[in-house]
């Protein structure tokens, strides 16, 4: 079977890492998640003015860690975020041009239970995680674009076989 492009979507606290790590198990990925990455770098710094331009450019890096290991034929998952529909057709693009499997894990949650979950989370530190406040979900709650049926459809020509 060829190599798969799986990418995690959701907002912060919808259960992306969680999944991703099961995923990363279950079907031996290589999972690529940017947090973890800039955490060890810069620090929790959600609220500092270089806060996006950081995590845009591990984002980067962690892409084309990905495109090497897809053309060695190994599974990569993205677990990023892809707020739009815009960059999830991109990354479809680059699959397809990759000629690479693409499939979508779409973590649908209300905002009502991320708030839960980020309130847990920034309680317990024994994960690595940035905090993330109400205001913040309140912020880009609105900016989120969910997975639809008609979006996974356009991507179809690209999903695995079996999975």
């Amino acid at each position: 079977m060829k190599a798969t492009l799986h990418i995690m979507v959701g907002l912060p606290g919808s259960g992306k890492t969680p999944q991703a790590k099961y995923l990363e198990k279950k079907y031996h990925l290589i999972r690529l998640t940017p947090d973890e990455w800039h955490l060890s770098l810069f620090g929790d710094d959600t609220d500092h003015q270089d806060h996006d331009i950081r995590h845009h450019h591990i984002e980067q890096v962690m892409f084309d860690l990905a495109k090497m290991h897809l053309s060695q034929g190994k599974s990569v998952i993205l677990d990023y975020g892809f707020w739009t529909q815009k960059e999830r057709y991109e990354l479809y693009l680059k699959a397809k041009s990759m000629n690479v499997f693409f499939q979508v894990h779409f973590m649908d949650a209300s905002k009502e239970d991320i708030l839960k979950r980020i309130e847990s989370r920034n309680h317990n530190f024994q994960e690595a995680s940035f905090t993330i406040y109400p205001h913040h979900i309140e912020k880009w709650y609105p900016l989120f674009e969910p997975v639809t049926q008609t979006e996974l459809t356009l991507y179809k020509d690209q999903w695995p076989d079996a999975f």
